[in-house]
């Protein structure tokens, strides 16, 4: 029991420092994890689960802040840099921290009827797969109306085809450098150009009402399950939903219901692993990998995980909300972005060997013109999309 205390504390560690470094993902810990295990799969899985769900409530700060956001935080930037610009910044990482422990109890009222009717939905939803996958990037390229939508959802699924269906870089990280190409290396790249200008005070926080906190925060707990369900459907997608089922433009009740996307779609994943046997993020996957025939015992030992660290993780939050503003201002932004995209480029050369460094600038370049370009980096998830509804097809 207290090994299992001593890993989940650093797995939060761990959910800290990789949410407060931009482009630097849990997955990447959970690759070198599931490649060089020396300790119990459980443990090891403990970790991984409190560090993936101190993640979603730590890595908005940079989001806020410095405009770097991760794959799943990148249309929460516009309303919480308006809310920035106000001289709001705390509250609104706040608000997102508030959403997250939204879904926290949203996920744990609702586990009961997932662990009786998620396999059977998913029974029922794998026959409408490809079309459902189909309808949300339609839908998405519809409200856009930009050609270069499809042009880049495509051109992301054909390398993600490439390196998935005909296994290019041969080795169980392929996911890495294709991911890290696409949306890591562009964001810092853009992120370096960019240069933000981070206010000198921050002088916020406003009241949150408890309707607005629990219709918002309920939404996007919702949205996390179902992209918890569909595979290739990303945080992004899931986000892009919230923000069309909120019509009233409301920045606070955008950046409360896009804190419980991530947390509830870990939760969610991690209970899917069990019942259906599939991981539908790259945690999950991980702990698929550590633990070959996860048992219940095993499923509520890590949800418990989940829940435990997302206490912690949002005291984590609002007190590094408070703290990191002033550290941020100190600190050299653009040698922080080169320093990743190093470490980013060696780890996937060490994993992946050229072929994996090819991928990851091949897809740093399709995600670098995404940006540029203006178009919506969610289209990128094409690169799993594509392959998956080829697949189901």
């Amino acid at each position: 029991m207290l090994q299992v205390v001593v890993f989940l504390v650093f797995g939060v560690l761990i959910g800290i420092i990789t949410g407060l470094i931009p482009g630097f993902h849990p997955n990447l810990i959970a690759t070198l994890v599931v490649g060089y295990a020396f300790f119990s799969p459980l443990h090891l899985s403990v970790l991984l689960v409190a560090a993936g769900v101190t993640n979603t409530f730590v890595n908005f700060i940079p989001a806020v802040y410095l405009g770097a956001p991760s794959a799943s935080t990148a249309l929460s930037v516009l309303p919480g840099h308006k809310l920035l610009l106000e001289g709001r910044g705390r509250e609104a990482i706040r608000l997102t921290v508030v959403g997250g422990l939204v879904s926290v109890f949203v996920v744990t009222a609702l586990l009961p009827l997932l662990f009786i009717g998620l396999e059977g939905m998913y029974v029922v939803l794998q026959r409408f797969m490809p079309f459902l996958l189909v309808s949300v990037v339609a839908y998405m390229v519809w409200k856009d109306r930009r050609i270069d939508s499809i042009f880049f959802f495509l051109l992301a699924g054909l390398l993600g085809y490439i390196v998935l269906e005909h296994n290019f870089i041969g080795t169980m990280h392929d996911l890495f450098p294709l991911l890290a190409g696409l949306f890591g290396i562009p964001m810092l790249i853009h992120s370096y150009r960019k240069n933000p200008d981070i206010p000198l005070e921050d002088r916020s926080v406003e009241h949150i009402g408890r309707r607005e906190v629990l219709r918002e925060g309920s939404l996007g707990s919702l949205a996390g399950i179902f992209v918890g369900l569909l595979p290739g459907i990303g945080s992004a997608q899931a986000t892009y939903i919230v923000r069309e089922a909120i019509k009233e433009e409301s920045e606070r009740g955008f950046m409360l219901a896009v804190g419980g996307v991530n947390t509830s779609n870990i939760l969610v994943s991690i209970v899917a692993v069990y019942l259906i046997g599939r991981g539908r993020s790259g945690i999950a996957v991980s702990i698929q990998n550590l633990i070959q025939n996860i048992t219940f015992n095993e499923v509520v030992v890590l949800v418990l995980t989940g829940l435990i660290s997302a206490g912690m993780a949002a005291g984590s939050a609002i007190y590094l909300a408070k703290r990191s503003l002033r550290i941020f201002r100190k600190m050299d932004y653009r040698k922080i972005c080169v320093c990743v995209v190093l470490f980013i480029l060696s780890i996937t050369l060490v994993l992946t060997g050229i072929r994996g460094l090819s991928v990851a600038l091949v897809g740093s370049s399709i995600g670098l013109s995404c940006l540029l370009s203006g178009s919506r980096r969610s289209y990128l998830m094409g690169s799993i999309l594509l392959p998956v509804v080829l697949f189901f097809l």
